[in-house]
């Protein structure tokens, strides 16, 4: 069977399971509609809070040093060899 009769098929036979599906008797309360609502927007805020976490703050970060600002830490480049350690067990000072 090549695959555009595979779609046709596939196609009809959803058309007719959706055709022979009876009417739902559901009840939807207040206090679930909220909840799926809340739900739903609450989905739709992570997504957002990803796209900024992922793309706005790095876009921004590279408008800075386009400009010449810093920043914040993190962003000046450091020498291995000459840049000192905090204190710790593996470095002590004293």
């Amino acid at each position: 069977m090549n695959k555009s009769a595979l779609t046709a098929v596939t196609g009809l036979g959803s058309l007719l399971l959706l055709l022979a599906s009876a009417p739902a008797a559901a009840y939807l309360s207040p206090g679930s509609g909220l909840g799926a609502l809340s739900v739903l927007l609450g989905s739709i805020g992570v997504v957002f809070l990803v796209v900024v976490g992922f793309f706005w703050y790095p876009i921004k970060r590279a408008m800075a040093r386009l400009r010449g600002e810093t920043t914040g830490a993190g962003d000046e480049e450091v020498d291995a060899e000459t840049a000192e350690l905090p204190d710790s067990p593996e470095n002590p000072t004293a």
